[in-house]
C-alpha cells in the first residue's frame, strides 16, 4: 500500500508538472496578446499626441509672429499719434500767439 501511495504521488507530480506548464501557457498567451494591444494603443496615442504638439507649436509660432506684427503696428500708431499731438500743440501755440497780436 505504501508503494502504491508513492507511485501515485510520483504520477501526480508528473501530471501536475505537465498540466501546470499547459495552464501557464494558456494564461500567458491571452496576457501577451493583451499587452501587445496595449502597447499598440499607447504607440498610437503617442503618435497623435506628437501630431497635436506639432500643430500647437505651429499655431504658437503663427500667433507669436502675428503678435509681433501687431506690436510693431501699435508702436507706429503711437508714434504717429505723438507726432500729431506735437503738431496740434505747436499749431495751437502759434494760433494763440496770432490771436494775442
Amino acid at each position: 500500500m505504501e508503494q502504491a501511495l508513492r507511485e501515485a504521488s510520483a504520477e501526480l507530480r508528473t501530471v501536475k508538472a505537465s498540466v501546470q506548464s499547459e495552464v501557464l501557457q494558456q494564461i500567458q498567451n491571452p496576457l501577451h496578446r493583451q499587452l501587445v494591444r496595449h502597447i499598440e494603443a499607447t504607440e498610437e496615442f503617442l503618435k497623435v499626441m506628437k501630431e497635436q504638439h506639432a500643430a500647437v507649436f505651429e499655431e504658437m509660432n503663427r500667433l507669436a509672429a502675428q503678435s509681433a506684427r501687431a506690436s510693431i503696428a501699435a508702436s507706429e500708431l503711437e508714434s504717429q499719434r505723438a507726432q500729431m499731438e506735437k503738431t496740434d500743440s505747436k499749431a495751437s501755440k502759434e494760433k494763440g500767439q496770432d490771436n494775442r497780436r
